[in-house]
């Protein structure tokens, strides 16, 4: 058990931490150092770094082929459901029942095999990278220089809450930004996929 601690305590200390202070060192550089040379707010700073972090989650969705991957099984779980529903037309009984239940146990086996992957597409797609990208911004903000340009520990203080200061902190400011900038993008997408239905639509009628 020592060994094991000592080989994990290598791996993290010798290759994962400097690869982590490596990669935030290189997008202080290419990022945190132009925006501030720009003099950009700090709650600019961060809705552009969620901005590119849903870029990249969509990114993640596209090389995960998550789309194609959801289609691809819906299409075939309700093949599989429909086969299913023809088992009623077997006479005997016996096997109907048979059949019945070792189709049922193959679509709950597909459908928990899908939930595993689908829960590691969206912890690959959307989680992985909004904890780096936000253990990141906790070293790059941190309090004493959030202090230093907002005059107070959030990016934003909010007008309520008596003695008591309440406000949106750093991971706030950047999940909101974020989440908005998901649903923007989801919608442009639906809206793409709808001018690539309707152009289709459009050129078979004309060639009809």
């Amino acid at each position: 058990m020592d060994i094991l601690n000592r080989f994990l305590d290598l791996v993290f200390y010798q290759l994962i931490e400097p690869l982590f202070r490596f990669i935030a060192r290189t997008l202080d550089f290419l990022l945190m150092e132009p925006m501030t040379a720009l003099n950009m707010p700090i709650a600019l700073q961060i809705t552009v770094i969620a901005v590119l972090t849903a870029l990249i989650s969509f990114a993640l969705r596209r090389l995960l082929k998550v789309d194609s991957r959801e289609e691809k099984f819906l299409t075939e779980f309700a093949s599989q459901k429909k086969q299913q529903e023809n088992v009623k037309y077997v006479n005997d009984w016996k096997s109907r029942d048979a059949l019945y239940r070792t189709m049922d146990n193959e679509l709950d086996e597909d459908f928990n095999t899908y939930l595993a992957q689908r829960f590691f597409r969206y912890v690959s797609t959307y989680m992985l990278p909004i904890f780096l990208v936000m253990a990141w911004l906790t070293s790059a903000f941190p309090d004493e220089k959030v202090m230093a340009s907002t005059g107070s520990r959030f990016i934003f203080n909010l007008p309520f809450g008596g003695q008591e200061r309440y406000g949106l902190t750093v991971a706030a400011v950047f999940l909101f930004a974020y989440i908005v900038s998901l649903f923007v993008g989801f919608k442009i997408k639906k809206s793409d996929t709808f001018r690539k239905f309707a152009r289709k639509g459009f050129s078979k009628k004309a060639q009809a």
